[in-house]
């Protein structure tokens, strides 16, 4: 029926910004641990213990976990639009056209 139809629609958008969550989570812990990582790397540099080659591979690690968090956080932002459409919340109704005078 269109209603179970509707319902299974509502779930999945439900399930995938739980998801959606949880990779945030993940991502943030990835960049956490990036940060520790470059911070060593950088020490070890500055003492003369690892080469450039590791500094840089640090920082691309870092870069890479900020730009999954980025990515991630925009699936959330547009899962959130996507249930309120199938909610039927997406438009606003308390906005009043404006008339022609």
């Amino acid at each position: 029926s269109k209603t179970r139809h509707r319902l299974n629609i509502f779930v999945s958008q439900i399930n995938n910004l739980i998801n959606s969550e949880k990779q945030i989570k993940l991502d943030k812990l990835k960049i956490m641990q990036a940060t520790g990582k470059m911070k060593l790397a950088d020490s070890k540099f500055r003492h003369g213990m690892a080469d450039n080659d590791e500094l840089l591979e640090s920082q691309a690690e870092m870069q890479q976990a900020r730009t999954e968090l980025i990515i991630d956080t925009v699936a959330y932002i547009i899962g959130t639009y996507e249930l309120r459409s199938v909610l039927g919340t997406l438009i606003d109704n308390s906005v009043k056209p404006m008339e022609n005078e």
